[in-house]
């Protein structure tokens, strides 16, 4: 066991260290926490869930008064981080007027930046609608150190920037399906997470 240090403010970030019986020391973050720093920064960000107030009401409502099975259903999928992008330029702009910080897409397609969940579900949702379909599925959106992975190299399992906001007469299903073989990937997962043996590295 390592030493036991008083849990940090809020927003603060934060790994643990694990000790295997060689006295090689692994660096991870929380395969239980709530939200990542950006990358290439690899930490865990304390996080208070309880601060979030969510507005599906109107939405549970009107699924409690409908029948799914009696309607149809056509799927739209899609990976959120390579559907659209935006110039970096151009900084997302939050609902109190302060500016979201920029991520960039990657050296590859310099000048672009993600779209922020908020964006994504302003221009998403209003064109999946129009052409016909009635659920949006979207690939793995846990906290992932490589973007090339899609998701599927899962650092965070229960991390996300922000929650996904719903509309009116959609469904948005969420994939989780993470890669056994990444779950290590770069030392930061949650492989080798017991005293640094392989705990979690194959299923």
């Amino acid at each position: 066991m390592g030493s036991v240090h008083p849990w940090p403010r809020r927003r603060a970030p934060y790994k643990f260290e694990v000790k295997n019986r060689d006295g090689h020391i692994y660096e991870k973050s929380d395969p239980y926490g709530f939200q990542q720093e950006v990358r290439p920064k690899t930490a865990s960000i304390v996080t208070d869930l309880n601060t979030y107030t969510w507005k599906d009401d109107a939405w549970m409502e009107q699924r409690r008064s409908q029948d799914p099975l009696a309607k149809p259903v056509s799927v739209y999928e899609l990976h959120m981080g390579s559907w659209m992008h935006a110039s970096s330029d151009h900084p997302a702009i939050r609902p109190d007027g302060s500016q979201e910080p920029v991520v960039e897409v990657s050296e590859i397609k310099p000048g672009a930046r993600f779209l922020t969940y908020r964006e994504l579900a302003d221009k998403l949702i209003p064109y999946v609608k129009e052409l016909g379909f009635t659920h949006i599925e979207v690939l793995p959106v846990a906290e992932h150190p490589f973007d090339g992975s899609w998701g599927y190299q899962v650092i965070g399992h229960y991390a996300c920037t922000s929650a996904l906001r719903h509309a009116p007469g959609l469904h948005v299903f969420c994939r989780s399906v993470p890669c056994p073989g990444h779950w290590g990937a770069g030392g930061l997962g949650a492989g080798a997470f017991s005293k640094g043996w392989p705990w979690f590295g194959v299923l």
